[in-house]
């Protein structure tokens, strides 16, 4: 197969995946097209056996394997992997993703998204529906219930978390790199609400991939620990994002957008109220700035009934939220 036959590129991270990385390989070797593909494997360092499984399948299968492998890990040093490795190996007119402990699941995956994109020139990302399987219980859901093909709306981009990125299959010019300012830990939701901007996103109803979550060694949650970076921050970050994605968009969806950046102030504020050691003096301040935001009413009202309780206990009075403080712990 020559550079010039291959139509789709997908790229998998990983990083001590060993437990994992044989199932994603093998889903993607198992895919049948009528198109070249190939898939870019990179390993950061990791510290098991992740790459010599990675070795195996790329000796067998050379034309679909193109591994990087790193000798320092790159996600510690704050490293884009996708920027600096990935993108510029990127062949093709489409990419596709999923991560080393997660896998696809049915063979005709990126064919079906490579048709369907195909015919549909208006949609800028393709997706499918994925099981979440719990690497804890072994509990396994669906991440949506659409029986038919289904173009997502502004709610299901910005307040429901209705596609993994296991599914995302998208066309290479909506990918540049370049146009996010910064790496955000949230990378699925960047892509996502990029996408959104730029056309259509339609989900089919096959259930092609399977997310592994609970994966207490992953990268994502190994790196915040590391960095000692509180829950507040991370909100901080979404709020940030969700600014620079207002302007990048000449405030297309203002509407939509300004109600989720309201939604994170509340949470940047209960977040602040969970996790830090307030003294009662910031604590009446936060507490004052929650009533007051014009916001909190709706925000409440989109809440659980638990989690309206618990969000009363926190709010009304010193007492009562030093109470719950105690009882929490």
């Amino acid at each position: 197969m020559s550079e010039k036959d291959i139509e789709v590129t997908a790229y998998c991270l990983a990083y001590n995946h060993e437990k994992y990385i044989r199932k994603t390989l093998e889903g993607f070797v198992n895919q049948k097209t009528n198109f070249g593909f190939q898939v870019i494997v990179h390993d950061d360092a990791s510290t098991d056996n992740t790459a010599n499984i990675i070795k195996e399948y790329e000796k067998k299968y050379p034309d679909i394997i193109k591994p990087i492998y790193q000798k320092q890990n790159q996600h510690s040093k704050g490293v884009s992997i996708f920027k600096t490795f990935i993108y510029p190996q990127i062949k093709g007119k489409y990419i596709a993703i999923c991560e080393g402990d997660d896998y696809w699941c049915d063979n005709n995956k990126i064919q079906k998204q490579f048709d369907y994109m195909e015919k549909h020139p208006e949609c800028s990302l393709c997706v499918h529906n994925t099981i979440k399987h719990d690497l804890k219980t072994g509990k396994e859901e669906l991440f949506n219930d659409w029986k038919e093909i289904h173009e997502l709306t502004a709610n299901d981009i910005f307040y429901g978390w209705k596609v993994h990125t296991s599914s995302f299959f998208t066309r290479k010019e909506f990918m540049n790199p370049a146009e996010t300012k910064k790496k955000y830990w949230f990378g699925d939701f960047v892509r996502l609400t990029k996408s959104y901007y730029y056309g259509k996103v339609v989900a089919l109803p096959d259930v092609m991939s399977v997310y592994n979550w609970n994966n207490v060694e992953g990268v994502t949650v190994n790196t915040w620990k590391k960095k000692n970076i509180k829950s507040v921050e991370r909100i901080q970050l979404k709020r940030e994002y969700l600014i620079e994605y207002d302007n990048f968009t000449n405030r297309k969806y203002h509407d939509v957008v300004n109600k989720k950046i309201m939604e994170e102030e509340i949470n940047i504020l209960i977040t602040r109220l969970d996790f830090l050691n307030n003294t009662k003096r910031e604590y009446m301040e936060i507490r004052k700035q929650l009533l007051n935001h014009e916001f909190y009413k709706e925000y409440c009202q989109n809440l659980s009934l638990i989690k309206k309780i618990k969000l009363y206990i926190k709010i009304k009075s010193y007492f009562t939220y030093k109470l719950y403080k105690f009882i929490k712990k």
